[in-house]
């Protein structure tokens, strides 16, 4: 008996290290904050009472699906590595969801279709105005009202916050009284404010309708966002704000809608951190997707530098009126099987201090101009050594890759149909570059005249020291074969080797793509490109390389398009409700 009383009591004294943590269940309409809390059938109700608990390694908090929580998420803790504090849905239906907003009552008529009601300011927290309006239904998506023009509304879908009056004023979408609908005010922002905080994991979580941002993450360090939704942000800064020599913060398999600025964004010393597997689009206002990028400039230097080795993998970024990837600040980062798409700017843009940066296994069609831009000079920081390997590129308005940054390296990509610019374009910036094994070809005819598969801007590979060579180039409008452009004339390609001392082993031919019609731009068996390429270093099949972005067979390598893309116009309010939290099935 002494020698089992012994073994209990090294047992108890080891739980801590065993991770046996403690649970709490908070549900926003059956808790109570006076029940025991710690298990489900006795939940807690408020937020209120997680802030006033003091979580320890290896606790976790549990939220009942379809629960909404008004406020700041706010609890006191960090985790131990093995033993993080966990914050995670339990049941079924929609993602715990919480909202940094109101919804006010008691509107008046002010005149015509415009309504008003009072609006106290002291609930509008870290900001002085009203930043978003979003009519609601229990089955659509919110439809966002826009700020009034002048100091009232004058038109549907407008709203105003008087600060002095603290009065909202408002006419809805349809012109019905704010009454029928139901109106999420934003007032809070952060709704997640994390400083100084670490080993903290949190899963199956929603954030909607905060003022400015959602989540704000600073001096962080192994923190873990896994299947978390934030979306409908108010007309001002990010879904999410890393920054502050943040590290290792994981974003996997989440979800970022209707952000007004950025989706995600990375300054100030943010290093080793991973986005995974996300889908971030829909960008309401400006910027990006995703933004790694420096602060603002200060006395003609850049401040805020981002940090190093962030990895950008598998993720969908689209529907936004510049980047999908904005990687402008920091050297090492990874941007690997990501699909960007329908972007006003470049689809990915490496630039300013940004080196060493790995572009591979993309896919950028659909914007407004390049798919792939590595920019930036010795001047503002940039040491270049960037990569571009293996990525599709097209449909893109200008030119699939446009390389400006020294020595970087283009290796087996596929650029088609390039509208308005040449297909791949090298300027005097991207001295000491090295293009081998790529695939330029035009399948329809350009938007513009003169559109050729590569230009060499403004000089030649001799003057800009460029090697290149073992390219497949087609277009069947150009039989003559003129179809690089160099010292501001088309050269042919049997020209570059004597005269540039560079360019062996151009082709001009059919690449047989297995189903271009599909986007589907894969080598047949017989196409030219096959085994026609030059050892790079990368991995490959048969006597040698193929050209372009895959070898033959090489489909499974490529990053896999979801079931359909928001934006495509098929069911992109079935897509976002699912995505959002389980609202639609279908």
């Amino acid at each position: 008996m002494r020698r089992v009383g012994v073994r209990i009591a090294v047992l108890l004294t080891l739980a801590p290290l065993l991770g046996c943590g403690a649970d709490y269940y908070v549900d926003s309409s059956a808790g109570a904050d006076d029940a025991a809390g710690t298990v489900p059938s006795a939940p807690y109700r408020s937020l209120a009472k997680l802030a006033s608990l003091r979580l320890e390694p290896g606790d976790t908090v549990h939220f009942k699906r379809g629960s909404v929580f008004r406020g700041a998420l706010r609890f006191a803790g960090n985790g131990l590595e093995g033993e993080p504090i966990r914050l995670a849905a339990y049941g079924e239906g929609a993602r715990p969801e919480f909202r940094g907003s109101v919804c006010p009552a008691g509107w008046q008529s002010h005149r015509g279709e415009l309504y008003k009601t009072a609006l106290p300011r002291e609930q509008i927290v870290g900001d002085r105005t009203v930043n978003g309006v979003f009519a609601c239904s229990d089955n659509g998506l919110p439809v966002r009202l826009r700020p009034a023009k002048g100091r009232l509304p004058e038109a549907p879908g407008r709203y105003a916050y008087d600060w002095d009056a603290e009065t909202l004023y408002v006419m809805t979408p349809d012109g019905k009284p704010p009454a029928t609908h139901r109106l999420e005010v934003a007032v809070l922002s952060p709704i997640l404010a994390l400083e100084g905080r670490s080993w903290l994991e949190f899963e199956d979580l929603a954030f909607a309708f905060g003022n400015r941002g959602h989540i704000r993450i600073e001096r962080c360090r192994d923190l873990l966002f896994r299947r978390c939704a934030s979306l409908f942000q108010g007309m001002s800064n990010n879904n999410v704000y890393l920054g502050e020599a943040s590290r290792r913060v994981q974003f996997i398999e989440c979800f970022l809608y209707e952000s007004y600025s950025n989706g995600l964004t990375m300054r100030d010393g943010t290093t080793q951190c991973v986005v995974r597997g996300c889908t971030i689009v829909k960008i309401a206002g400006h910027n990006d997707c995703v933004d790694c990028h420096a602060g603002p400039t200060v006395d003609g230097k850049r401040t805020q530098l981002a940090g190093d080795a962030n990895v950008f993998e598998g993720n969908v970024f689209g529907l936004c009126n510049e980047n999908a990837i904005d990687i402008t600040s920091g050297d090492h980062h990874v941007l690997r099987g990501n699909i960007c798409y329908q972007t006003g700017q470049a689809a990915i843009l490496i630039g300013h201090d940004a080196d060493h940066i790995l572009v591979e296994n993309n896919i950028c069609f659909e914007s407004k101009r390049q798919g792939i831009k590595v920019g930036g000079t010795k001047e503002e920081g940039s040491r270049g050594a960037n990569r571009v390997i293996g990525n599709l590129c097209y449909a893109n308005a200008r030119s699939g890759i446009l390389v400006e940054m020294n020595d970087t390296k283009v290796f087996n990509n596929t650029i088609v149909n390039s509208a308005e610019r040449d297909g791949l374009i090298v300027m005097k910036e991207g001295f000491g570059s090295e293009l081998r094994n790529n695939l330029i070809a035009a399948l329809e005819p350009p938007k513009r005249d003169g559109v050729l598969c590569m230009e060499f801007s403004g000089g030649s590979p001799t003057l800009f020291n460029v090697k290149f060579s073992h390219h497949l180039f087609y277009d069947a409008s150009r039989p003559d074969g003129l179809l690089i452009t160099s010292d501001y004339r088309q050269v042919p390609l049997e020209e570059y080797p004597w005269k540039y001392g560079t360019g062996e082993s151009l082709m001009h031919a059919d690449p047989k793509f297995r189903d271009p019609a599909a986007d589907r731009f894969f080598l047949a068996p017989d196409s030219p490109a096959v085994d026609a390429g030059t050892d790079v270093g990368l991995p490959f099949k048969g006597k040698a390389p193929d050209i372009g972005w895959k070898e033959l067979g090489g489909e499974a390598a490529a990053p896999a398009y979801p079931p359909f893309l928001i934006g495509d116009g098929r069911n992109d309010e079935a897509e976002v409700l699912y995505l959002w939290g389980g609202r639609a099935t279908e």
